[in-house]
C-alpha cells in the first residue's frame, strides 16, 4: 500500500504539473502529498516494532543528513513547475531520515515538539515568510510553537473535561 501511495503521489504530481497547476494546487492536493505518510510507514514497516540502535555518531549523521537534505530541498526545489517532481520526494525522504535518526532516543526532545506540533504546524508557513534564513526560521518556529502551547493551547486543554460526555 506504501509503495502504491508512493505512485499516486508522484502521478498526481506529473498530471497537476503538466496542466499547469500553480501553488498552492499541488501543495493542498491530498493526492499530490501521500509520500511523507508511506515514508513513515514503510520506516514502520522496516523497523517492524524494534527501534534502532543508534551510536551517537549515526544518530547525528542521520538527523543532519536529513535536515541538510530538507533544506537542500526547499533551496533546490519549489511549489512550482517540474521542480516540485523532486522537491516533494526530497523533503519526505529528508523527513523519515530525521525521525530515524531520533527513534530510540533517550533525549525527549522528539516528545515535546509531538506536544507542541499543531503550533509548529500552523505557524511555520508565516516564519518562513517573515524570516527567510531556515537556520533562524526553525527554531523561531519552535520558539513561537511552544508559547501557543503554553499559554494557549494549555488553558483549553485544561478545560476538555467539563465539556466531555460520558
Amino acid at each position: 500500500i506504501a509503495y502504491g501511495m508512493l505512485v499516486i503521489a508522484t502521478v498526481t504530481r506529473i498530471v497537476l504539473v503538466i496542466r499547469d497547476v500553480h501553488h498552492p494546487g499541488i501543495w493542498c492536493n491530498t493526492l499530490a502529498r501521500l509520500d511523507p505518510i508511506a515514508g513513515g510507514a514503510l520506516l514502520a514497516c522496516f523497523l517492524s516494532g524494534s527501534l534502532p540502535q543508534h551510536s551517537v555518531r549515526t544518530r547525528v549523521l542521520w538527523i543532519c543528513g536529513g535536515g541538510a537534505l530538507l533544506i537542500g530541498s526547499g533551496a533546490v526545489g519549489g511549489n512550482e513547475g517540474w521542480p516540485v517532481l523532486m522537491t516533494y520526494p526530497l523533503a519526505a525522504a529528508a523527513s523519515v531520515a530525521v525521525i530515524f535518526g531520533t527513534l530510540g532516543s533517550r533525549v525527549r526532545a522528539g516528545a515535546y515538539l509531538g506536544k507542541i506540533s499543531y503550533g509548529l504546524y500552523v505557524f511555520h508557513a508565516a516564519v518562513i515568510r517573515l524570516v527567510p534564513s531556515p537556520i533562524v526560521a526553525l527554531p523561531l518556529t519552535i520558539a513561537i510553537a511552544a508559547l501557543s502551547y503554553r499559554f494557549l493551547e494549555s488553558p483549553f486543554l485544561r478545560l476538555k473535561d467539563r465539556f466531555t460526555r460520558l
